[in-house]
């Protein structure tokens, strides 16, 4: 395409930017002096996520930049409150239904298009006026600067361990060579969000300043020093430093899973050259992503946490009170010596019939209050997504059937006298409720 075909880019004094036919409903772009800027502004939601519409227009740019549009520099910055959440989790897990291909393609798409933006002959940056996390910090880990306002809530890191995830967008290709192999595992494995000023001292920030103006200043200075564009393991001559591995163990990490993964994929990213690391680390999200630990975890943090984010004085009463029921059962339960009962079988299964008892008492309860309650209240391992989720990973049937046994041998704990068709309707109906803004 001709440099004249190009979509025509505002000037930052337009009054109204124009809308390309290539980019436009998330990605705005405005010259500003010979440098583009481009604003990120996700049309679903209040976060900027790295969603399906994200890619598609990012690839658009990028083929710009690839191919005639030519500024001096590049900078990034947010119309959110945040600089990006990470991927859009309904398409993660979408292609994660698919199978590993599916979500190894998913992976890779990002990844390329990241690969692409630090391969461009012109320097990037990353202007961060609010928290970047998951895909969002990956974004800006693949330009070559990132400068960030001090101080207040902002954080900035890969917490994808917590939800039974591992970074795939590059996260882990770049974090070895910026920080070392022992500082990217504890912050991957730990799922580790750091302040401006942390980030900072570990050298993952170029710099830091008091507001957003100060920041422009900041990126444009910068600019201005005509940097090389081309990140340092593109250079020739360039050679990866034997890191030190971080073996773990990671203390806090909520899944048994992820964590170890991540740590393995680390150690052979950090010897092999950059394609190659990046297959690697494609597989390993793939793998975590389709696992029964991702969904659980994911359904816990993003859809039942979010859930309650704006709870009601009902729902925190709810919480309360379902919390404590569950966290009584673990204080109540004696078991005999024999026969060499395993602990942790029996204390999940008497909560989970406890909590289908209060399901039965408390009809109008959503699920996503007796999940949180017993993680967070209740002792409840968080790697199952609570303990309905529990339930339902087994299957009902399954759940009663092992409840029966173990009341058989340990007595009334166990005991659940509910039909297993009125059971899994309780459970159906508690789930339909997290859509619905009422516990009664």
């Amino acid at each position: 395409m001709a440099g004249a075909e190009w979509p025509r880019i505002d000037r930052l004094d337009d009054p109204e930017p124009v809308v390309s036919p290539l980019w436009g409903r998330y990605l705005l772009a405005h010259w500003l002096d010979d440098c583009l800027l481009v604003t990120l502004d996700d049309p679903s939601g209040r976060a900027n996520k790295t969603s399906d519409l994200f890619k598609t227009e990012f690839d658009a740019l990028l083929h710009a930049l690839e191919t005639g549009l030519a500024p001096a520099g590049l900078l990034f910055q947010s119309a959110k409150p945040s600089f990006g959440v990470g991927g859009d989790i309904g398409q993660v897990l979408g292609y994660a239904e698919r199978g590993i291909e599916a979500s190894m393609a998913d992976s890779e798409a990002i990844k390329s298009l990241f690969r692409r933006l630090e391969k461009l002959p012109c320097p990037s940056v990353a202007l961060l006026e609010g928290t970047a996390a998951g895909g969002g910090w990956e974004l800006a880990l693949a330009c070559n600067a990132r400068f960030c306002i001090a101080g207040g809530s902002i954080r900035l890191g890969l917490p994808e361990v917590e939800f039974g995830l591992v970074p795939g967008a590059g996260g882990m290709l770049r974090l070895p060579h910026l920080v070392g192999l022992e500082s990217a595992g504890r912050l991957i494995a730990g799922a580790a969000m750091l302040s401006p000023e942390e980030a900072f001292a570990c050298g993952l920030l170029t710099g830091v300043a008091a507001d957003g103006a100060a920041l422009l200043r900041a990126a444009l200075d910068w600019l201005g020093q005509r940097p090389d564009p081309r990140r340092p393991w593109d250079r020739p001559g360039y050679d990866i430093t034997p890191f030190p591995s971080y073996p773990g163990p990671v203390a806090g990490a909520p899944g048994a899973q992820a964590a170890p993964r991540a740590l393995a994929a680390l150690a052979a990213i950090a010897h092999v050259p950059f394609e190659e690391a990046g297959r690697i680390e494609s597989r390993c999200f793939a793998e975590c992503a389709t696992s029964d630990e991702a969904r659980a975890l994911v359904g816990l943090g993003f859809y039942d946490r979010n859930r309650l984010r704006q709870a009601t004085d009902d729902e925190r009463a709810a919480l309360a009170r379902v919390g404590r029921r569950l966290g009584c059962v673990k204080e109540r339960l004696t078991l005999p010596r024999t026969p060499n009962p395993d602990e942790a079988e029996c204390l999940a299964f008497a909560q989970a019939a406890e909590a289908l008892r209060i399901l039965r008492e408390e009809i109008a309860l959503p699920a996503a209050i007796v999940n949180v309650a017993s993680v967070e209240q209740a002792g409840f391992p968080s790697r199952t997504g609570g303990v309905l989720r529990f339930i339902a990973g087994m299957g009902m049937q399954a759940f009663l059937a092992r409840a029966d046994t173990l009341a058989r041998h340990f007595g009334a704990p166990f005991h659940i006298d509910i039909a297993a068709d009125d059971a899994a309707r309780l459970l159906s109906d508690a789930e339909s409720r997290n859509h619905q803004g009422e516990t009664g």
